[in-house]
């Protein structure tokens, strides 16, 4: 059983990765949007299209796939120390652990991603082989990262409250 401050690091680490992930991909998904109506290369009939269909790919990728995922790596995350106690030791072996623990939950959250249906009838088919391996890896890393980067860079989430981990 984890003590009280192991739990209170976990669920920092959860909330900072969480927001994290939420703000991240937004500014991407929105960046884009803002960066083709700047260059002009949406015209003004496929804007209003383009403008329906960013809040519903960003609201499936990520509250039903880099999210689920991203809590799901933080899960199992244990036991990858566990089988990899090394791991935690430098930021670049916490990088490929944690993508080692975002796989197994990849392959739980992938399906939900597979084949989805937005309100008002639009739909989203994956239908090629390198459709799933993009999403995949996008998934994945986008959930191994953002739980990276507070791991990594801030130190109460380190037992004892500095960062013991190596450059």
């Amino acid at each position: 059983m984890l003590a009280s401050g192991g739990v209170a690091r976990a669920l920092l680490w959860l909330a900072s990765a969480a927001l994290l992930l939420v703000i991240g991909f937004g500014a991407v998904v929105f960046g884009i949007y803002g960066l083709a109506r700047v260059l002009g290369s949406v015209d003004a009939e496929n804007l209003k299209a383009f403008q329906i269909m960013l809040p519903f790919y960003f609201k499936l990728v990520c509250f039903r796939g880099l999210m689920p995922c991203m809590v799901l790596t933080l899960a199992f995350w244990p036991g990858v120390v566990r089988l990899l106690p090394g791991v935690v030791e430098k930021r670049g072996r916490l990088l490929a652990g944690l993508v080692l623990a975002a796989l197994p939950a990849y392959a739980i959250v992938g399906p939900l991603l597979l084949n989805a249906d937005f309100e008002g009838g639009a739909s989203l088919r994956m239908r090629s082989v390198v459709d799933h391996l993009a999403t995949a890896t996008g998934i994945v890393a986008g959930a191994a990262f953002t739980a990276w980067v507070p791991r990594a860079f801030l130190p109460a989430l380190w037992r004892g409250g500095r960062q013991t981990v190596g450059q």
